[in-house]
């Protein structure tokens, strides 16, 4: 990676999405392996116990500021391809909320879970870090019937200054 400028940005994308229905037991280390780079993204890999998939992080760098990444990022997060149903369910504490969702794919029975998302910013020197996580809760009961309740999926976006 050459130096980069102030407003270079790393973004850390971890958990693409078919590796967001597999989550790492408590006790699993991230034991990540460098699987290849293409056009400026470098991906790894990890294990997931009990799985022949695998977790999945890209990595790279964007000339632009952490701000108009996350803001970036936030409405590309806003369309909701491949969701049946989206209702956020409330508050959990300050910057989380649980969020139901109901995936629908006519080739395969729906699935449905309740997630816990949080999100976080800290400032340092003028600069801000983001962070959004997400994981399966049983904090709240999943809505409707005639889905597959899916227990495991987690994953994060930290976007932090370079």
């Amino acid at each position: 990676m050459t130096e980069p400028s102030a407003k270079r940005i790393r973004a850390t994308l971890a958990a693409a999405a078919i590796s967001m229905l597999l989550a790492p037991s408590a006790g699993q280390a991230a034991a990540w392996t460098k699987d290849g780079a293409k056009a400026g993204v470098t991906v790894y890999t990890a294990p997931v116990e009990g799985s022949e998939v695998p977790r999945v992080k890209a990595v790279t760098c964007v000339d632009a500021g952490t701000d108009e990444v996350w803001a970036g990022l936030a409405k590309a997060l806003s369309h909701t391809k491949g969701l049946k149903q989206l209702v956020r369910l409330g508050s959990c504490g300050e910057g989380c909320e649980y969020v139901y969702q109901r995936l629908g794919n006519p080739l395969i029975k729906d699935r449905h879970y309740v997630l816990k998302m949080r999100l976080s910013v800290a400032e340092k020197d003028g600069k801000r870090t983001y962070r959004r996580s997400w994981a399966v809760t049983t904090d709240k009961p999943v809505l409707g019937t005639g889905a597959l309740v899916v227990d495991k999926v987690s994953g994060s976006w930290t976007i932090e200054p370079a």
